[in-house]
């Protein structure tokens, strides 16, 4: 659940932001830590003391300039949750037929891969921005591509703020009534329960999405016009709940799986019965390119690196990037466990979305009737409540975005309008709720944001700020002996991360067509 998007536009926590390490940084400062040189920009590689502080002689700190290492040790447990809370979103309900699709060796190493290059990202813009003193990744981009740079992350928070609302309602919708005419939704299997079998079934109305969609989007309407977002900060944990109820939900279930001998093979490589296109090799090939970017959450927090930033006082680049690594190594857990288990459980019956299979029917193979009733009731529940609260988690950074990427516009003074800001989510909600009941599923729509807007900024812009800031050094901007090979490593770097986010890019822009 999305509790740090409160920056993820420009500049919100500018006044907070952490200084350069040094007073007038030359770009020559080695962009990636070096064996035996500061790692952070002042202090040594590996110790847990801020940049531009005094060492003592002793080698420890002085004691009116450090918090103790208990405090320091504080700062970097929230930030890794905060990173971890960043990267598990709605993508998580794709993961099982993420896991699925690419097989669970596949999955294993794109993660992998995309772990490493997004560490690698989030280093690239926290030192920049520390070089420069930026306070968010739009200020660096405009910084280094002036304002179009800018722009272009402000465009893309804004579509990505925008496209996960939409996919929100769709996955609310889906949960309460189901799959189109397997009567497993939350509301047919209650009236069964309840001894209304005959409203369960049949075409009823209020078993349609669309109506829910529009409700939901109503219902959400009160909570969307807060505009303090402290008061909703909090309900990060309804979010960490859901998430951790159905991984551990889905655990206990192929555990129990395994120990009756119902659990269903786990493919280590991708399987070719499960390709679309009647097998053609063309189409396998483009659907597991495109699956990529369904689980970018493993490398994705590049827009809330600059406000977690704040959070290590006084600021260490070292213990940053130690934090960052942490929340990577543990999203990539989740994620796995997540997909991992569940396909166990529920096989070729598995949905984009796997919140349709938590029902009666589908956990009927492996429980009773009443646990089963019982299990799939509390995880929809669980991630109904997330939804509703998570919409305004988006939309407060989509409309800072919005005003962000509009010329001759303030978004601090427009946000701090009441019935300016109330105005402007409503309408975003409702186009939101609009787009949703035309979309049939979200795994297409997760495919083009996770392949556009989240690959941009998670590769694309990092790589761009790399590839700048070498393009200023080979112009003498700041040249001080960097070996070559280095040079040539960061450049290197740079074009790594543009290639593979355009890439990704490409495949999910090509895989709406089949």
């Amino acid at each position: 659940m999305p509790s740090w998007l409160v920056n993820s536009g420009a500049g919100s926590a500018a006044a907070r932001v952490p200084p350069p390490p040094r007073p007038g940084a030359p770009l020559s400062e080695p962009l990636l830590p070096e064996s035996g040189s500061p790692a952070n920009g002042g202090s040594r590689a590996g110790d847990w003391r801020g940049a531009a502080e005094p060492d003592r002689a002793d080698g420890g700190a002085s004691d009116d300039s450090f918090p103790p290492v208990r405090e320091q040790a504080g700062q970097a447990a929230k930030v890794v949750a905060l990173l971890v809370n960043s990267g598990i979103g709605t993508s998580t309900v794709a993961m099982p037929m993420a896991v699925r699709t690419l097989g669970a060796g596949l999955a294993l190493g794109a993660m992998l891969l995309q772990a490493t290059l997004g560490v690698l990202a989030n280093h690239v813009l926290s030192k920049e921005s520390a070089r420069g003193g930026a306070g968010s990744y739009a200020d660096l981009m405009t910084q280094r591509y002036g304002k179009w740079g800018g722009r272009g992350v402000a465009v893309a928070q804004l579509a990505n703020s925008l496209g996960k609302s939409v996919v929100w309602l769709i996955i609310l919708a889906d949960l309460i009534v189901g799959s189109p005419g397997a009567g497993g939704g939350l509301l047919p299997e209650l009236l069964r329960a309840g001894g209304s079998g005959g409203m369960a079934e049949g075409e009823h109305w209020y078993l349609r999405r669309w109506p829910w969609i529009l409700l939901l989007a109503v219902m959400a309407t009160p909570v969307v016009s807060v505009r303090s977002m402290s008061k909703l900060s909090a309900v990060s944990l309804v979010g960490d709940a859901a998430v951790a109820l159905m991984a551990g939900s889905g655990l206990a279930l192929a555990v129990f799986a395994a120990r009756e001998g119902k659990a269903h093979k786990i493919h280590w490589l991708p399987n070719p019965e499960d390709a679309r296109g009647g097998g053609s090799r063309a189409v396998l090939a483009l659907e597991l390119v495109s699956v990529f970017p369904v689980m970018m959450g493993a490398a994705f927090t590049q827009n809330q690196i600059n406000s977690v930033m704040t959070e290590l006082q006084p600021y260490s680049q070292s213990i940053l990037d130690a934090a960052q690594a942490a929340a990577r190594v543990l999203t990539l857990a989740v994620f796995l466990t997540i997909g991992a288990s569940n396909n166990a459980v529920f096989g070729k019956e598995l949905e984009p979305d796997v919140l349709l299979n938590y029902s009666a029917l589908g956990l009927g193979a492996l429980l009773p009737d009443r646990p089963a009733l019982w299990l799939a009731t509390a995880v929809r529940i669980s991630f109904l409540v997330n939804g509703l609260v998570s919409l305004p988690m988006y939309l407060w950074p989509a409309q800072r975005n919005l005003w962000a990427t509009l010329p001759n516009q303030d978004p601090e003074a427009r946000m701090s309008e009441r019935k300016s800001f109330a105005t402007t989510n409503i309408a975003g909600l409702a186009g939101c709720a609009v787009v949703a009941v035309l979309v049939p599923s979200i795994w297409k729509p997760l495919k083009l944001l996770g392949g556009t807007a989240v690959s941009f900024m998670a590769f694309i812009g990092p790589g761009m700020v790399v590839l700048r800031r070498q393009s200023s050094i080979g112009r003498g901007t700041g040249a001080g002996g960097k070996p070559r090979w280095r040079s040539a490593g960061l450049t290197a770097l740079g074009w790594v991360l543009v290639v593979v986010g355009l890439a990704q890019a490409a495949a999910s822009v090509a895989s709406q067509f089949i």
